[in-house]
């Protein structure tokens, strides 16, 4: 029977939730890639007791004057592999129109971290910092005025819109203030959620009340 290559979505999933820490990890040491494609990649590292770094095709390492050791395995990666296909029109093939791209998604090995190479010392890229503004333009998404009189609410959401309650941090320093154990305590004490509202009426994100 084959060796596996890699581990299945559903096993990387429940790793990434049930060990902590691995999904930092992944992003750390590869950020430059999607976050399924990271986790794929530092779960074969760890199977294969490689020291995660760097990513590149054998090209790649190549232009960067490092070389692949022999017999090393590359890491296996999930791309898209674009086809080309008649295009169809409600069902029926137009013989006279140009073929349209797709694309399918294939696990492929064309990957080396750099513990699999050697040669010239190759810097490593800075992991980008975050910053709040960045991630809502590119995500398209709105900062509003928090206008809610309900100090419960932590903040709520509408449509693209979002506004946080400028008082949040104030509260949880003043419940570790009165009690030691306000922060670390139990469930129900560090349990948030989104509530579900009517259309027309945002969304709320909620603290439940401490007993």
């Amino acid at each position: 029977m084959p060796e596996r290559q890699h581990a299945t979505w559903a096993e990387l999933l429940q790793e990434a939730v049930e060990k902590p820490g691995r999904t930092l990890e992944a992003y750390t040491a590869f950020h430059n890639y999607s976050f399924g494609n990271a986790l794929l990649a530092l779960e074969q590292c760890i199977r294969r007791n490689l020291q995660p770094g760097p990513l590149n095709t054998y090209q790649g390492w190549l232009e960067r004057k490092r070389q692949v050791r022999k017999g090393e395995k590359g890491i296996t990666l999930c791309m898209p592999m674009p086809f080309k296909r008649a295009a169809q029109t409600d069902g029926v093939q137009e013989e006279t129109a140009e073929p349209e791209t797709c694309y399918a998604f294939r696990f492929r090995a064309y990957w080396f971290v750099q513990a699999q190479t050697e040669g010239e010392d190759t810097p490593i890229p800075s992991i980008p910092g975050f910053d709040i503004d960045t991630a809502l333009c590119t995500l398209n998404i709105t900062r509003t005025p928090f206008d809610e009189l309900n100090g419960n609410i932590q903040g709520f959401a509408h449509g693209r819109e979002i506004a946080v309650n400028p008082l949040r941090d104030s509260h949880t320093k003043q419940r570790s203030t009165r009690s030691p154990t306000s922060c670390s305590g139990t469930p129900h004490r560090k349990s948030w959620w989104i509530a579900r509202r009517p259309r027309g009426i945002s969304a709320r994100l909620r603290r439940s009340p401490s007993r």
